[in-house]
Formats: C-alpha cells, structure tokens, sequence
C-alpha cells in the first residue's frame, strides 16, 4: 500500500515518490464524495416529491394515466416542491457525470497520460464544479436558467458572473477562510496564470493553440512531443488538485444537503480530516487540527504494543485521517487508531462558521 495506506503501491509506480500522498489524498477526497453521493441516492432524496405526488393520484385520481410532474409542480404553491425535484436530480446527476471524469482523470495521471488527465480534469472544474457551485449559491437563478435553452443560459458566463458564483459559493460551506474566489478563478479559468490549470487544459485539449502562454511555434504540436517521463506536470498537478478538490467535496456535500438532511457529526468527521490531511500535506506552519487531536485524544496517543507515547508528527497524521492507522516510532508497530469514533464520542461539529464546537451537548 501506499504511505497513506490508501491505493495499491502498484497503481503509484509510475508516480513521482514524493507525491504519492498527495494522489492518495485525491483519490481520498474522490471516494469519499462519490460515497455520499451514493448514500443521498439511496436515501431517495431526490424522489421525495414524485413519489408523494403519485400517491396522491393514485388514491385520489385513480382514471389519472400519465402526468407531467415538472408543468403540476412548476409556479404557484408547488414551487417550493418543483425546485426540491429539479435540484435533488440536477446535483445527482451533475455528480454522476463528474465522478467519470474525475475518476479516469486520476487513473490516467498514474499511467502518465497527461494530455487525457488534464482534457478530463477540465470538465471537472471548469462547468461540474461551476454549476454545482452556482446551485448551492442561488438556486432559482440557476433553474430559471435550466428551464430556458441552456447553450444560451448556462454558457459563456462572465468573468463577474463567475467570481459572484464561487464568492457566494465560498460563504455558504463551513471552510469559508479556505478559500478565495479570485484564486478559484485564476486556477481554473485565467489563461495567463502560469500556476494555473487553464493554459496546460487549453494545451491539452488541442494540438494547436494561439494565445498567451501557450502560443505555439514552428515544428510544436501541444503535448504530441511531451517526454512523458519528465515529471513537470506532476508539479503543476499536485500544486493546485488538492486545493480545488477539497472545496469542490464541500460544495458538493453542502448542495447535496439542499434536498436531504445530512448527518452533522458525519460531515463534520469528514472535514476535520480533510482539513488535517491538507494541513499536512500542503501548508506549512501550525496545524489547528493537529492542536485539536492533541488536546483531545492526549491519552490515547499511546503504543498498544510497546506502550509508549506515540508521537503525532506531521508525516503521521495524512495515514491517521485517511486510513486510521499511527506508527509508533519507538517499536514501529502500526496502531488501528479509531479516530472517527473518538471524534464522535468527543461531539466535534463543524459549525457554520467553521469553528469546532466542542461541547458535551
């Protein structure tokens, strides 16, 4: 396995060591966010208001054969039920598609095939993550949109429309000091961004382009001469994946909390790891989960071998959240640490605004 205990060592052989947490934590975050994809299905959320209404006919329209739901529901008294039906399918669908793309995007990262990574990864945060970001921040606006024709009403947004999607976005998700919607924008759509996806999804999308950064010269076709054991595009991937999957997993939950009620300490368990793998991983400084995990669970940070005290390091902690297993660095022994049942047992919420709340209650 690999050193977060996540991915087979096999599927990483290709990839640079030192970023192997790092797609590991990306699979992570995929994984989890299809898994609660799959938990709303489930839940028949999104037939909530379909079955009630073929209820109804059937006990009192019985001679009733075939009904339009979106022209009973639409306008008047039912549209509060006509935006729950067109959101509960919108976002299970839109997350459907996304999960494909993201998916064989990831795989295609580890054979190495950069230009189909990236055409793939292109979708994914350039229209997925747009529209899901953009139902969580005005949803009658979107629908207002879908009910027309979308090539005109949900295409070629401006660069305005864009940074007030993701701003509005941004303050609806608990990690609203994570994120900034003028970084969001440059990552995804600025042209002239070097640290930015946009130039190299241009690039890889086609053979040919003409602008900025990515004007192409005599005897250059985009990525068709790419020596694909150069690992530069690793760095370029692995600079910014991490950021835009973790905020694109909490729009996605909190718009899939729109049309269902979601379990808080759940949530909550899956942001405090996600936060403490980044944290890890990406930032340097001070980690305020690592401070958390310290004063909590103090006394269980323990050797059930050796019995000493196992130090929470910062290389630790990523296999801690992802995959509940700690090292301890006196006997090397792995400990199954049951960190999602200590923060469940220690009431840790994730409130609104971001901050933990820690009591009892």
């Amino acid at each position: 396995m690999g050193p977060l205990d996540y991915l087979d060592i096999e599927r990483l052989a290709l990839v640079p060591e030192k970023y192997w947490p790092l797609h590991e934590f990306c699979f992570y975050l995929h994984d989890s966010l299809m898994e609660a994809a799959g938990a709303y299905e489930l839940s028949g959320s999104h037939l909530v208001i379909e079955d009630l209404v073929q209820e109804i006919i059937a006990e009192h329209y019985p001679d009733v054969e075939e009904v339009d739901l979106i022209d009973l529901l639409k306008g008047g008294e039912l549209d509060e039920a006509y935006q729950h039906h067109v959101v509960g399918h919108t976002v299970l669908a839109l997350l459907s598609d996304m999960h494909q793309f993201l998916h064989s995007s990831l795989e295609a990262f580890e054979k190495r095939r950069f230009s189909v990574g990236f055409s793939l990864l292109r979708k994914v945060f350039k229209e997925h993550l747009v529209f899901l970001c953009w139902i969580l921040a005005d949803e009658r606006d979107f629908i207002d949109r879908f009910e027309g024709d979308v090539y005109k009403t949900l295409n070629n947004l401006s660069k305005d429309k864009r940074l007030e999607i993701f701003n509005t976005s941004i303050e609806s998700i608990e990690l609203t000091n994570m994120f900034d919607s003028t970084v969001l924008w440059s990552y995804i759509f600025d042209k002239n961004c070097s640290a930015g996806f946009e130039p190299v999804w241009q690039m890889a999308t086609h053979l040919v382009t003409s602008q900025g950064l990515i004007k192409k010269s005599n005897y250059s076709l985009n990525f068709a001469f790419e020596d694909r054991s150069d690992d530069f595009y690793f760095e370029l991937l692995y600079e910014n994946l991490p950021y835009l999957l973790v905020f694109l997993t909490q729009v996605s939950m909190k718009t899939l909390s729109k049309t269902c009620e979601m379990d808080k300490k759940v949530v909550s368990r899956f942001i405090i790891s996600t936060v403490g793998v980044y944290e890890a991983l990406c930032l340097t400084g001070k980690s305020h989960v690592a401070i958390l995990l310290r004063t909590f669970f103090k006394e269980f940070l323990h050797c059930m071998f050796c019995g000493e005290k196992i130090r929470l390091t910062k290389k630790k902690r990523p296999r801690l959240f992802v995959s509940q297993l700690i090292e301890c660095q006196h006997c090397g022994a792995d400990n199954q640490f049951p960190l999602d049942w200590l923060m469940a047992k220690a009431n840790l919420v994730v409130k609104e605004n971001g901050d933990i709340d820690t009591s009892k209650d």
